[in-house]
Formats: structure tokens, C-alpha cells, sequence
């Protein structure tokens, strides 16, 4: 909230932005006076210390000319900054957890390094910052501008941080602000084909609503950026079609789970799909809503049967082994695609359930030009199994036996299998939607189930 109360010092009316400024410095001094160094819930994560770093540097500057009394405030940030970055570059996250925190824990050693010389550690903070800064860009922004960890929230966040290290970098005439800036490049151009701002982009993976410094951050938003009519990220594993008639944005999922050996912030929904029109959700990922408030709602929002997918016998995809940690990832690809002149056409595939099940699922995604979509799933294996197809959605209703009413003129028809709307309620997980981290709302779920022998198509 730092950033928030210096920000509307900047807006605000006089009054008000006396007291932004005033309260920002009351609360900083009373969390650095009631929380000693390495005591405490705050030095747990190193990477929520190099976020309260670079939050506490933009925040001071932001409201320099406003602080009561510096001398004694700058004594004490002082001293935090030099605990923070201190532990930070003792407690990195490295080999199997180097995902997003690591990239936010390098940002908070360049910011360290470059801002206080003065200490005698900053020239190492600085140089252990850049340097594996450096390699993860590298590693974890893929060559097609996706993220590694197949979360496209968090991949926002590392973006963003990439960002602001980059500006300080060209500010200071750092080395390595080059290959930088070519990460920080391919992320743009994959985030902004994926939407137009931070509040429309798809539900793909774990999201916890954080931010890399505030929610009012755009430096990773282009001005009048307009993406093709059909995208492939072939890296990533994702697909983005464009409907201009319809004005309807469809996302097909066809990669990993996510950042192996863990996968721990990808979700089991392989070749799902999500569909937007006019910045409205009509068939959603029904999000995270939480990590360790409750394992059962915590199994169910990453689970197959959470997504617009096949799910066979009620098991996911892959094997839940943990809050962070799956067992028994899964390959997946997309095998054709042709932009045609009248329809866009997609088929790819996926093999979670072949080790357990001998069966592979392959879904087709043709996309009309004079709008609508046709989806067709077939599932190759033999002997006999219960096959779910889940379709999640708002508010939708039943027109007839296979005839759901999404929004407005929106309409969706299943074809060969019975089905059956299921609305949030006590009883169940199924149904419930969380557009935001912790809280979650109703919606229903439209399901079609088949038992008997395979192949199945529909």
C-alpha cells in the first residue's frame, strides 16, 4: 500500500495529500520498528523481502520532498535495505524453485546494488543480481515470449519486473541491460496479444493478484498494439484465435503442465479452452482462489475437472502430490493448424491419461469466420470408462436437453453424450468461480458424461 499512498500524494488535493504522505511514513516507521531484522512472518520469503524493497524505494522517491524529519527515517531504511538485500542474496531460489520469485528476488539485489553504493556489499548484490537475472530471463521467457511456468498472471509479474530492472539498468548504464530488454521484449509482445490490459487477461495457471509494484503499473502494455487473427505460441503451448465478426477471443491450451520437476503453479487443463467476447467471459477457467486455505478447494480449481476439457474417470490429467506439486507430467502438442480463408482450423493432442489409461485425447478447434466455434474431442484407447466434457460458465441456462444459453446471443450444443447443468452450491466444488485470489462466486457448470467402451468422439 506504500505505493498507493505515495501515488495519491501525486494525485490528490492538497489536504489529502498531506495526509497520503504523513501515513505512508507512519506505517513504514512502525513495520520497521515492530519487525526486527530476521524476526518474524516477513523474513520468511526472501522474495516478498525484495518486493517490500523495491515498493519502499519508489514509494520514498515518489514522496522525497514530503517526509518529516528524513534524517531519521533514512537511518532506518537504511538499515532494512541492507538486511533485506543481505538476506535476500544469501536465500535465493534456486535449481527446482527457480520460478517467479527468483526473478523478483534478482530485481531487488540490482535495485540494492545500483541505489546504495554506499554499502560495502552492493557491488556484490549488484553483480549477483544481473548476472542470474541474466540466465533466468533467459530460461524462464521462452524463445515465443511465454513463461515457463505456464501461469499468464505470474508471467505478468515477472514481466513487469524485468521491466523496472531494465529501466534502472539504462538509467545507471549497467552491463546487461541488452538481453534484458530482448526478454522483456518477447513477454510484451506475448502479453499483449493475450489482452489489452491486466484485468482481461485469461485465467491460464495459478494467479494470486499480486503485482510486481502496483496494480497501476503499464510499462509492460504497448499503445495500439493489434494482434494477428490467428497466434501460435508454440513454445508455450498456446493458441489464440481472433474472430473480428464476433468480436470473440478464443484460447486453446495445447502445452505442458508446467515448469517441470514440480509443475507448480500449472493447473491440469490440457487442450481446455477458454472464450471471451467483448472483454466478456463465456466459457471460463474457473481461476485459483486459494493456496493454503483449504486442500479440497485447492485440489479442485487446479484439476481437470475445473476446465473446459475431457476429464476421464474423474482423475486429473496428472497426479496432485502436493499445494506446489504434481507428479507425472504430461506431453502435449498441437499437431495442425491452417488460418483458412473461411475457418481457422486447430488439432492437438495429449497423453495424461495414457501411462494409467492407454488413452489419448485429441480435440479439433475449428473457428468460423462468420463467427461460432465447433469442438471435437475423440479419445483413442479401448475398454470401457466414464467420460466427463465440463463447459464453465457464468450464468448459463438450459434451452433444451443439449442447448445452454451462455450470455446474450450465445449459445452452446452438445452432441452425442446426455448432459446435465450443475450450479454452485454447499454440496460441491463444482460450479464455483474466483475471479480473485481468496474470494469465490457462484457459477454452474455444464457437464455431458459418456460410460462405455472406447474410442469416443464428440
Amino acid at each position: 500500500q506504500l505505493v498507493s499512498l505515495a501515488l495519491l500524494e501525486k494525485k490528490s488535493g492538497e489536504l489529502q495529500r498531506s495526509d497520503a504522505a504523513a501515513l505512508l511514513q507512519r506505517q513504514l516507521e512502525s513495520w520497521i520498528d515492530g519487525n526486527p531484522p530476521f524476526c518474524g512472518i516477513h523474513y520468511i520469503s526472501s522474495m516478498e523481502c525484495a518486493l517490500r524493497l523495491i515498493a519502499v524505494c519508489h514509494s520514498l522517491d515518489l514522496v522525497r520532498g514530503k517526509i518529516i524529519a528524513p534524517e531519521q527515517l533514512w537511518e532506518k531504511v537504511l538499515g532494512m535495505i541492507y538486511v533485506h538485500a543481505e538476506l535476500i542474496h544469501r536465500r535465493m531460489s534456486l535449481y527446482s524453485s527457480s520460478g517467479n520469485h527468483t526473478i523478483a528476488e534478482c530485481v531487488g539485489l540490482v535495485y540494492a546494488g545500483i541505489l546504495f553504493p554506499e554499502f560495502e556489499k552492493s557491488k556484490s548484490w549488484k553483480k549477483a543480481g544481473i548476472r542470474i537475472l541474466g540466465e533466468e530471463v533467459d530460461r524462464q521467457i521462452l524463445p515465443d515470449g511465454g513463461g515457463i511456468e505456464r501461469t499468464v498472471w505470474y508471467h505478468l509479474f515477472v514481466t513487469d519486473l524485468c521491466g523496472l530492472a531494465l529501466a534502472l539498468m539504462k538509467k545507471y548504464g549497467e552491463d546487461g541491460a541488452a538481453n534484458l530488454e530482448a526478454g522483456f521484449s518477447r513477454a510484451t509482445a506475448y502479453l499483449n496479444t493475450m489482452a489489452n490490459n491486466p484485468d482481461n487477461l485469461p485465467a491460464i495457471g495459478d494467479s494470486d493478484n499480486g503485482y510486481a509494484l502496483s496494480r497501476y503499473l503499464r510499462i509492460s502494455w504497448l499503445d495500439k498494439y493489434k494482434p494477428d487473427k490467428l497466434t501460435i505460441f508454440d513454445k508455450t503451448g498456446i493458441s489464440v484465435i481472433r474472430n473480428e465478426a464476433s468480436n470473440e477471443i478464443l484460447f486453446f491450451d495445447h502445452g505442458p503442465l508446467g515448469m517441470a520437476p514440480g509443475y507448480g503453479h500449472g493447473h491440469a487443463d490440457g487442450l481446455s479452452v477458454l472464450l471471451k467476447c467483448n472483454d466478456e467471459t463465456l466459457l471460463h477457467d474457473p481461476g485459483t482462489y486459494t493456496y493454503t486455505g483449504d486442500k479440497d478447494w485447492r485440489r479442485y480449481f487446479r484439476s481437470t475437472m475445473a476446465h473446459n476439457t475431457v476429464c476421464v474417470d474423474g482423475e486429473d490429467q496428472a497426479k496432485q502430490l502436493a499445494t506446489f506439486m504434481w507428479k507425472n507430467g504430461y506431453n502435449a502438442r498441437l499437431a495442425y493448424h491452417n488460418p483458412g480463408k473461411e475457418a481457422v482450423l486447430l488439432l492437438a493432442y495429449h497423453d495424461g491419461y495414457f501411462d494409467t489409461k492407454g488413452i489419448i485425447h485429441w480435440r479439433g478447434i475449428i473457428g468460423l469466420n462468420e463467427g461460432g466455434w465447433i469442438i471435437w474431442d475423440y479419445l483413442h484407447g479401448n475398454s470401457e470408462h466414464t467420460i466427463y466434457l465440463n463447459w464453465h460458465a457464468r450464468n448459463p441456462g438450459k434451452e433444451n436437453n443439449n442447448r445452454y444459453r451462455l450470455s446474450g446471443d450465445h449459445e452452446l450444443e452438445i452432441v452425442n453424450g446426455s448432459s446435465t447443468l450443475h450450479a454452485a452450491d454447499n454440496t460441491s466444488c463444482i460450479g464455483w468461480i474466483s475471479d480473485t485470489y481468496g474470494i469465490k462466486c457462484t457459477g454452474a457448470t455444464i457437464s455431458a458424461s459418456y460410460t462405455g467402451s472406447l474410442p469416443y468422439e464428440s
